[in-house]
Order: structure tokens, then C-alpha cells, then sequence
């Protein structure tokens, strides 16, 4: 299965964040303004994206 994109303004790939654990916590690269999720059909479960500028 894909790993979530990350996007900059211009909608250019910066990175992934995904990993194999059932929270799926990870890094959000660099210059990344959208995060894509994605859910198979059918599935119903909440979406919770948490992200802190940590500079």
C-alpha cells in the first residue's frame, strides 16, 4: 500500500509519513503544506492530524 503524500505549496511530492503501527505517528517533512489521508471504502473510523512547528 502507497504511504500518505506530503505536498508543498506547488503540490510537488516533499515526502511520506507513514509507519507499520496501528498509530501511525511520524515525522511531516520539511516545506509540507498538505497531508493526504486515505480509508478504504466503507471504513469508519475518525482521522486525527496533529502538527507542531517545533522551530
Amino acid at each position: 500500500m502507497p504511504r500518505p503524500p506530503c505536498l508543498d505549496s506547488s503540490c510537488q511530492l516533499t515526502g511520506s509519513a507513514a509507519t507499520a503501527a496501528t498509530d501511525e505517528s511520524a515525522v511531516i517533512p520539511p516545506g509540507s503544506v498538505y497531508l493526504v489521508t486515505q480509508l478504504y471504502t466503507g471504513a469508519n473510523v475518525d482521522v486525527l492530524v496533529t502538527a507542531v512547528d517545533n522551530r
